[in-house]
């Protein structure tokens, strides 16, 4: 693996990502989407991000044949499994410790922190993705998911989470800018059955 050509990024609310180029010297080496991935930290001891190969993209130069392998986390676990279920009337955590149980259970994913989160007054899966199902749930509470590296599966609400350092005035360069949406204001709501 070319190690400046590693890269990470994983953001709250976000599906993590990871890209590499792996030197295959012999051609010995056979890449498919699908295929479990494992990052581990330079003393290879901590594993730093688990997922799946998303696409493969081969070069070949001289005798040396290059490939660039762009993966995608956890969360492809959730989106191979298609649920087919209606709720009324219950919690959203709820719901996702339902779908963890019925569905995911089978891709050894386990419930990390499920927060409780507002009652849902109806939630209609129509064979959809288990991914697709959460994150309407999420959609409707405010609330982020994510499968970590350790497939415990993780519904929380963002202001749970806390920033791992404090900002104090010494960090300010200029006064903070910052803009007000509303983005969650509709003016037509359209609910398909």
């Amino acid at each position: 693996v070319l190690k400046d050509q590693t890269s990470i990024e994983d953001a709250i609310g976000e599906r993590s990502i990871a890209s590499f180029v792996v030197i295959d010297l012999q051609s010995e080496y056979l890449f498919a989407k699908g295929q479990p991935v494992s990052i581990y930290d330079d003393d290879g001891t901590t594993v730093i991000y688990n997922g799946f190969v998303n696409n493969v993209n081969e070069q070949r130069s001289g005798i040396v044949l290059y490939h660039a392998i762009d993966t995608i986390d956890n969360h492809y676990l959730a989106d191979k499994r298609k649920i087919a279920k209606a709720y009324a009337s219950e919690y959203a955590g709820d719901i996702v410790t339902d779908i963890i149980t019925e569905k995911l259970s089978e891709e050894s994913v386990t419930a990390g922190t499920i927060e409780t989160g507002p009652v849902i007054t109806e939630a209609v899966f129509n064979y959809v993705s288990c991914a697709d199902a959460i994150t309407e749930i999420a959609e409707k509470t405010g609330y982020w998911w994510k499968i970590d590296q350790d497939r415990k599966l993780h519904f929380r609400a963002p202001a749970s989470v806390p920033a791992p350092f404090e900002i104090t005035n010494k960090d300010m360069i200029r006064k903070p800018r910052y803009t007000i949406e509303n983005n969650r204001y509709r003016n037509t709501q359209i609910i398909r059955g």
